[in-house]
């Protein structure tokens, strides 16, 4: 969802962003791999619900439609993107918050996230993703086709709140953003030491 977002407001070149993409995906995938081979068959079916979803800790809907699924998708998602954009892709924010809260307050946001939307109703549902790769790995290793019900929400939620997060960057860019264009110009001739 970032790496989507990033390449539509130039901060990731297209060809780097799809290859990021593809990692996260093939991540999932091997991670979910790994899970299945190192936990118990037991222990792995705990987090699938009635309906068979979220084997090895994947994404289930639960009694929720893939419809209101993708709402929760695009909102939590919007969230995760306004504090990444607030803090990471934020020149004066970065100058405040240095290199190392930016990651705390984005992963802070997913994990509240996930939290808060794990509790909008109590049935086997396993809350926004917010990382469609997070959904993929455990769907595609589990290989249970009801492990894929409703899995276009968890794509298509995420890459929407990005394009409009795109949208609403281009529209209304930041204050700064002729300080963060600067700033780009004179990181790449190198910087002068004083």
């Amino acid at each position: 969802m970032i790496t989507f977002a990033t390449m539509l407001t130039g901060h990731t070149q297209i060809y780097r962003g799809i290859v990021y993409i593809a990692a996260q995906v093939g991540g999932a995938c091997i991670g979910s791999q790994l899970v299945e081979w190192a936990v118990p068959d037991a222990t792995a079916q705990w987090s699938t619900n009635t309906y068979g979803q979220g084997a090895l800790g994947g994404c289930a809907l639960g009694d929720m439609t893939a419809g209101s699924q993708f709402v929760v998708e695009f909102i939590f998602s919007m969230v995760v993107l306004i504090v990444a954009y607030g803090t990471a892709f934020n020149v004066k924010q970065g100058e405040i918050f240095g290199p190392v809260l930016a990651p705390l307050f984005i992963g802070t946001a997913i994990s509240i996230g996930i939290f808060s939307s794990g509790t909008l109703i109590s049935t086997g549902y396993s809350g926004a993703a917010m990382n469609p790769a997070r959904c993929f790995g455990p769907a595609a290793i589990s290989g249970t086709s009801a492990s894929f019900d409703g899995h276009w929400a968890y794509w298509v939620g995420p890459f929407c709140a990005g394009a409009v997060n795109a949208a609403v960057y281009a529209i209304a860019p930041p204050h700064h953003k002729d300080l963060y264009e600067k700033e780009a110009k004179k990181a790449t001739r190198g910087r002068r030491l004083p």
